[in-house]
């Protein structure tokens, strides 16, 4: 496995370093954040684990630093991220790093980025990030156990034509994902390459098609290199109150091609937003499934409340065709001006479509959170997560929290 992200990002991280203070004193708007959130939490089975793992109590105090530096046309952001970890668990010390490093600049008609990053995770907790709205994007493979995830990785992307009838972007992306400490023999190091190129085409002010055309390579310890493409075309048409929409999707695996096609409309309620798409999926495995996405928006005297649905088939972090299905929802509501609660519930149903094998997680919050003053908050939390997987079983694990944190904001 390569191990050339790890030394770019430190070299990205060392010129952080020397061009960041030199751009801030030419130019100026330098900004420094320093962040801090010191929480107790108590939680049984953290693992997901059959037998149980037992309870255990953490204390964990996240840091966070950030610096940037801003003119009108460039941006420069370094931020730096850990949790100490100390309790009665396994886990101690300094705990999920984080490093990033990103650079923006941008005129009227383009915009170049360029971003390097060092993330870990828990992977206990990979199967409760169930994605964001895009549909195409991976998800995570189904684990079970303890252990860590490293993911190392630079991206570039360039913006063209921004404000003609005519543009595009063009994106490359690497990343290498390490695990350390697994009890899941189905998580594998790897390292992904990614190029992408995106064209947009406005055949009036309120018509426009876009395409994509993508490549990407995953190459695994002990197995040979894996190449997939997926193109894409759309179509947005926009009104007053909304967009209608229309997509196809042709995708190329190693196992096969999978091909969908959806249409959507989006509208703009008094007070919220209401947005669908439905359409026809057909996998590898050649029977046709339905597909759509359901999210609606409603706004509250002092809150809001959402709801989200989404049925896909894509594939996972390891290129293996998965049928998802997931339901979201959050309410957020002011009860007093200093005082908020926040509920949320997740579940998502994941089966791969060439095996059968299926997992479903499930994740239940309750928060609140309390401004003791201008600059200091506290949360106090309920967790409940639920998995049931394959030859498993289920399996539960409940957890309570408090924390109280702040941020520093400092303009030298």
């Amino acid at each position: 496995m390569a191990r050339f992200l790890p030394a770019t990002l430190g070299a990205a991280c060392l010129m952080a370093g020397v061009v960041l203070p030199g751009f801030a004193q030419e130019q100026g708007g330098l900004r420094l954040t320093f962040g801090i959130n010191q929480g107790l939490d108590w939680r049984d089975n953290p693992d997901l684990e059959t037998p149980s793992s037992g309870s255990e109590t953490t204390s964990r105090t996240q840091l966070r630093l950030g610096l940037i530096s801003e003119t009108p046309t460039q941006r420069l952001a370094f931020d730096l991220g850990g949790t100490v970890v100390a309790g009665s668990g396994s886990e101690k010390g300094l705990n999920t790093p984080s490093a990033t490093l990103a650079y923006r600049l941008e005129s009227a008609a383009s915009a170049l980025e360029l971003e390097a990053f060092l993330r870990e995770a828990d992977v206990d907790t990979l199967d409760f990030i169930f994605g964001g709205d895009d549909l195409n994007a991976p998800v995570v493979t189904a684990v079970t156990g303890s252990g860590t995830r490293r993911q190392t990785g630079a991206t570039a992307s360039i913006d063209f034509g921004r404000d003609a009838p005519f543009g595009g972007s063009f994106s490359l992306g690497r990343t290498e994902t390490d695990y350390t400490a697994t009890t899941d023999p189905s998580l594998i190091d790897s390292l992904r390459t990614t190029a992408r190129l995106a064209l947009r085409f406005d055949l009036s002010p309120v018509t426009s098609v876009t395409t994509s055309l993508s490549a990407s390579r995953l190459e695994e310890e002990g197995a040979s290199p894996e190449d997939s493409e997926t193109l894409a075309i759309g179509l947005t048409h926009s009104l007053p109150t909304g967009a209608y929409t229309a997509s196809m999707t042709i995708g190329r695996t190693e196992e096969g091609t999978r091909e969908s096609l959806s249409f959507g409309r989006s509208l703009d309620l008094p007070a919220g937003q209401l947005s669908a798409t439905l359409g026809l999926s057909r996998p590898v495995t050649g029977k046709t499934q339905g597909i759509g996405t359901l999210n609606w928006q409603q706004d509250l005297a002092n809150g809001s409340l959402q709801l989200g649905l989404a049925r896909s088939v894509t594939g996972n972090d390891r290129d293996e065709e998965t049928r998802v299905s997931r339901l979201s929802m959050s309410y957020a509501q002011e009860l007093t001006p200093r005082l908020g609660l926040s509920l949320s519930a997740g579940l998502q149903d994941s089966r791969e479509t060439q095996t059968g094998l299926s997992s479903r997680t499930t994740n239940l919050s309750a928060s609140l959170r309390q401004e003791l003053t201008e600059d200091w908050g506290l949360n106090l939390g309920l967790t409940h997560r639920v998995k049931d997987e394959d030859g498993a079983g289920r399996v539960r694990s409940n957890g309570v929290f408090l924390s109280v944190s702040r941020d520093f904001v400092f303009f030298p």
